[in-house]
């Protein structure tokens, strides 16, 4: 008898069930990614080059990717915000 073979008959096969997870530690499902995104057709031809694919869609203004605009103020100096004296930085 090889040595596995007795290790395994020393030990009982014990059932591994699984633990229920509460109703609230649950993951709501997730909803359809079509309800959430919608693509428009382009407005421009598609681009001959690899290189031109980059962004070709997102030139357009309904179109584009990033949502954020002029709306966000300038912070200003960081130094300022934190108040730190002008030597702190070299």
């Amino acid at each position: 008898m090889c040595a596995v073979q007795l290790i395994r008959d020393e030990f009982p096969d014990y059932e591994k069930k699984p633990i229920p997870i509460p109703k609230h530690l649950q993951i709501a499902p997730s909803p359809d990614i079509r309800e959430c995104v919608q693509a428009f057709p382009s407005t421009k031809p598609v681009p001959k080059t690899s290189s031109g694919e980059i962004g070709w869609r997102s030139s357009d203004y309904h179109l584009r990717l990033d949502k954020y605009g002029s709306y966000t103020p300038p912070r200003g100096n960081i130094m300022k915000q934190l108040k730190w004296p002008d030597e702190a930085v070299n």
